[in-house]
């Protein structure tokens, strides 16, 4: 789990009659979020024991006495604020109490639209958790439909969007990552970079030599390129953007790089 980028929880909140105990949210995710706690602790805890040993490291016992105090005030980690040079020396521990934890809490199908109850959504707020209320017997009935009809059943639950897209919407969010396009004649890709990447740096995710002999990059926001129907559209309705390699590559950018080497 430690070299996992962040951490998904599965917890039942509805009645199974298979199940030898009752459902109960609260406990799993309260149980769950003790054994991150104390995994970390261990780890800080072997960790001082060789740094009151050694000299010269008096920043990095501090910085991890720190954490401790917070795990044991029974905080995870990823609700407190580093400076960047503390998150440098955090990245080499992953810490598990660190990492972004989304929920995914599966429900009756009547209470896919119900709001959380409350002592579960104050939970949520105190530990900086993301929860996506799902009901896994709905989503294996939309996974089975075909593309048309997905819509159709969607709205008559009265619900906008598939627990799949929201998921991903939520990871992307968690993760601080945004997708681009590039498109062409032969094919159109999304590509997946962090947020305040900027456009010479996202060349190089499509291909080293576009970043190594960036020249501009023509962008086009998603929404006018879909409205004006592709690129040649937006280039007659004024929406073709040039900028720079410094501009920050926002979420949805449809961009075509210009470069040479």
């Amino acid at each position: 789990m430690r070299e996992l980028e962040a951490l998904v929880q599965v917890v039942r909140a509805f009645a199974d009659p298979l199940a030898s105990t009752p459902a109960d949210p609260l406990r799993d995710l309260r149980d769950f979020h003790t054994e991150l706690l104390l995994a970390d602790m261990g780890v800080i805890e072997k960790r001082l024991e060789r740094l009151r040993k050694e000299q010269g490291r008096e920043r990095e016992q501090a910085l991890l006495e720190k954490c401790y105090r917070v795990l044991e005030d029974e905080k995870p980690l990823r609700g407190e604020t580093f400076l960047p040079e503390e998150q440098l020396v955090l990245a080499g521990f992953a810490f598990l109490s660190h990492k972004p934890l989304l929920v995914v809490y599966n429900v009756e199908e009547d209470e896919v639209q119900h709001p959380l109850p409350d002592e579960v959504a104050a939970y949520a707020e105190d530990n900086d958790l993301r929860i996506i209320p799902v009901c896994g017997q709905v989503e294996m009935e939309i996974a089975q439909l075909e593309e048309d009809e997905r819509a159709l059943f969607l709205d008559d639950l009265g619900v906008a969007e598939s627990a799949r897209d929201r998921f991903i919407r939520s990871a992307y969010e968690a993760l601080n990552l945004l997708s681009f396009f590039t498109a062409g004649p032969n094919e159109a890709r999304a590509w997946t970079i962090g947020r305040g990447t900027t456009a010479v740096r996202a060349a190089g995710k499509v291909h080293s030599d576009m970043e190594r002999g960036f020249i501009r990059a023509e962008v086009i926001a998603y929404g006018e390129y879909i409205a004006h129907r592709g690129e040649a559209g937006c280039r007659e309705a004024g929406k073709m953007r040039l900028e720079g390699k410094d501009y920050e590559v926002r979420d949805g950018d449809v961009i075509h790089f210009r470069f040479k080497v």
